[in-house]
Parts: C-alpha cells; sequence; structure tokens
C-alpha cells in the first residue's frame, strides 16, 4: 500500500443541493470509488474541482454548475496555473491522479501516476470496484 503520495479525485457533474464537505457534495459513482480508492492508498487527497480548482475534502462548498468542458481554451490554462499554484506546497511528493485529460493537463512536471489513464467509463468503475473490494 502506497502512504507516501497525495490522491487527487476530478470533481463531478452529479452534486447534493445545498452546502456540503466537498467529499460529500459529489455522488457519482465514479467519484465515490475513487474516492475511496485513494483514502485507502494515499496518505492525504484532494478534489479536482472545475470551480475551485483544489478543495480539501472536509471543505464547506455550496453546490455550483461548472465543467472544464464547457471552458475555452484561454479558461482552461488558467484553470490549470491555478491548480499548479495551489499545488506548490506540495511539488515535490508523488501524486495519484483519478481523473480525465482536462483535469490532468495542468499537472506537467509533477510525479504523476495515472491508473486509470485510457480507460472509459465502464473499466474505470469495474477496475474500482475490483481494487476496492480486495482487503
Amino acid at each position: 500500500m502506497v502512504r507516501e503520495c497525495i490522491g487527487l479525485v476530478a470533481c463531478c457533474g452529479q452534486k447534493l443541493e445545498g452546502r456540503h464537505p466537498a467529499q460529500d457534495i459529489y455522488v457519482s459513482s465514479l467519484f465515490r470509488k475513487s474516492r475511496t480508492w485513494v483514502m485507502a492508498h494515499c496518505s492525504q487527497w484532494f478534489i479536482l474541482s472545475a470551480k475551485f480548482g483544489l478543495l480539501a475534502p472536509s471543505q464547506e462548498i455550496e453546490t455550483y454548475d461548472v465543467t472544464l468542458n464547457a471552458m475555452s481554451a484561454a479558461d482552461r490554462r488558467a484553470w490549470a496555473r491555478r491548480v499548479r499554484e495551489q499545488l506548490e506546497p506540495f511539488a515535490a511528493e508523488r501524486f495519484i491522479v483519478l481523473a480525465g485529460e482536462r483535469y490532468c493537463a495542468g499537472l506537467t512536471g509533477l510525479d504523476v501516476k495515472r491508473p486509470l489513464q485510457g480507460m472509459g467509463i465502464g473499466r474505470q468503475l469495474a477496475w474500482l470496484t475490483q481494487q476496492n473490494a480486495r482487503p
């Protein structure tokens, strides 16, 4: 089990209404399975949010409707710069990232491992289900 890394999990479109801790507001199966996996394999973890950049799991936020897919290329570059700045205190760490290409674009130059890279959503869910079932 890897304990000397930081997990990064992408946010999702499915959210609870109202104000909640970030780790609870996202309700998709992919997010929940990813959260379970990084909590078991990383010493700490954060959420990559299209609106906020880097979010601590316990940070309380309101429901929002922002996605990187709807942003212009310039806005996505600005988002990536913001995330890099937020990750600067952890730049010497190793990152395990459970997120799609757009969320990973700003992580160049960091020590990043992406176990779900190249998998479709169905394969990602199956891999996470299998991994999370292991003792």
